[in-house]
């Protein structure tokens, strides 16, 4: 049956009057943005965080497809903002760290590659994550001055002077008589994740009252208050219930790697995060009513390079030219793999295992012990170069070592085991010493075979943040006297990857042993 166009025509104006009032009706009964299914929007936030130098695109992985990379980056950009309206494209910090990219020193600075690249792309603002801080806290704070957009870091502050590190922000920005406001903080417990050294003093301060200072100003002359922030998402959503009801609509997330499809909706504040090493791109669409988000729809965007000839041709000719200069550098191959070494940080690890052996023997040390989490990238069968070591330790990091009592060294095990049994944090990877345990139970414990003697004095070797970050991997156990080697576990390993002769082999497992009951 056809419809009489007038009749049509009320229909569709009273549909539209019903909507717009009901909008009016939820903002004013301070009712929770709902999920959309379509615009059209009133602003939308692209976002990226943990970019971690992955400038180019990245091999696949099994069957994955390839993904990620600056040139993907802007074409999808340039694709997305097309049916996008107003518009905004934010980071969530740690640009630094995962690719040698980061180690070449361009216009001075170490890092500034990605001053270039991120420029290139047109980000408006973003927030520092705790990886810039591994050039150290001057290098840092000289990088961040370079960036052509505001980063801001309302949090920061130096330990003495209280002095902030970074501008604080909050940030104005207006997209077609939408006013948006722009905090930013960094990583809540970044003394918790940063070796001491790099950080000279620097320290995070009391988030949540910062915050709510600078919301009490921008909800009375902005129409939407957007977080971006470095916490991780389960500190974000802590984050949102302490600031329900002070004015916060959006936090953009990062620093835990979470590939938030969806967003989170925690206390009437969206969350979102995009994963890492640039293989998606966050949209999320807001719909604004008398200065209220009421309705929102966000997604991932993979990184495909199938749209990279609609990024600019500078920008593809810049990260040509990085891939040059990076593989004319670091593309050498030192040596083979006879197997596959893969990581795990819940449990005993090949590649833990053999690194822990090859950092142990360096240092002529009885044991070593090396945090998971800082074993960034597994390694395949076959050739392997000096871009895939730099990849295993992109940090810095490097190789001390304490003389314990065995009673340290079984404090510091009984700890290891409990958080392999509580998934509390990635555990330590162990060479020279063995045990079992059952949960959080240690059952037997040997150093060079032998069983553990709480009256001996072991030379225990590990990175240097292991040794700052005690509290968290150590137990708190008195580490005794400290050698400092000088020398990075990457040049470490890179040396006894080209000793080797013939293909490295795996280490025998068993070196942690879980029992169950």
């Amino acid at each position: 049956m056809t419809v009489p166009r007038p009749v049509l025509t009320r229909r569709i104006v009273a549909a539209a009057l019903w909507s717009v009032c009901s909008l009016l009706h939820a903002a004013a009964a301070g009712a929770e943005p709902q999920p959309a299914a379509g615009g059209p929007f009133s602003l939308t936030i692209f976002h990226t965080n943990d970019i971690h130098g992955a400038f180019a695109t990245a091999p696949p992985r099994g069957q994955a497809p390839r993904l990620g990379g600056f040139v993907p980056l802007a074409g999808h950009l340039a694709r997305e903002r097309a049916d996008a309206g107003p518009s905004l494209l934010v980071d969530a910090g740690d640009v630094m760290t995962g690719n040698p990219l980061c180690e070449l020193e361009i216009h001075g600075l170490r890092g500034g590659a990605l001053v270039e690249l991120m420029a290139a792309v047109g980000y408006d603002a973003g927030t520092v994550g705790n990886h810039e801080f591994d050039v150290g806290r001057a290098a840092a704070q000289a990088l961040v001055r370079e960036f052509p957009y505001p980063i801001i870091a309302a949090d920061l502050v130096d330990q003495v002077d209280g002095r902030p590190l970074f501008p604080t922000g909050p940030l104005e920005f207006e997209r077609s008589g939408l006013r948006i406001g722009l905090m930013g903080v960094s990583c809540a417990g970044l003394v918790d994740v940063c070796t001491p050294g790099r950080l000279a003093g620097a320290v995070s301060r009391d988030q949540e009252a910062r915050l709510r200072e600078q919301l009490g100003d921008l909800v009375e002359h902005t129409d939407v208050q957007v977080l971006i922030s470095h916490n991780g998402v389960e500190r974000d959503r802590a984050l949102a219930r302490a600031l329900a009801g002070d004015g916060l609509d959006v936090i953009v997330g990062g620093h835990s790697h979470t590939r938030l499809a969806e967003p989170l909706l925690e206390s009437g504040v969206i969350i979102v995060q995009a994963g890492s090493n640039l293989r998606h791109l966050g949209r999320l669409d807001l719909r604004l009513a008398e200065g209220r988000v009421t309705h929102y729809r966000g997604r991932l965007i993979a990184l495909t390079p199938d749209v990279a000839g609609d990024a600019p041709l500078a920008l593809q000719r810049l990260c040509a030219e990085y891939e040059r200069r990076v593989g004319e550098v670091y593309g050498r191959e030192i040596g083979r793999l006879a197997t596959e070494l893969r990581n795990d940080s819940r449990r005993e690890g090949l590649l833990g295992d053999w690194l822990c052996d090859v950092l142990r023997q360096h240092a002529r040390a009885d044991v070593c012990l090396v945090n998971s989490g800082g074993i960034r990238k597994n390694l395949g069968a076959g050739p392997v170069t000096l871009l895939d070591i730099h990849e295993v330790f992109p940090f810095g990091n490097t190789l001390v070592v304490h003389s314990m009592s065995g009673a340290s060294l079984r404090e510091i095990i009984a700890a290891n085991a409990a958080a392999a049994a509580n998934w509390s944090y990635g555990i330590l990877q162990v060479s020279g010493v063995a045990y079992r345990h059952r949960g959080e139970e240690v059952l037997e414990i040997s150093v060079g075979g032998e069983p553990l003697d709480d009256t001996a004095v072991y030379e225990v070797a590990m990175p240097d943040f292991v040794s700052g970050m005690g509290r968290t991997y150590l137990a708190g156990a008195d580490l005794g006297p400290v050698r400092e080697t000088g020398e990075t576990l990457t040049d470490i390993v890179i040396a006894a990857v080209e000793r080797a002769k013939g293909p490295i082999r795996a280490p025998e497992p068993g070196r942690i042993v879980a029992e169950t009951d």
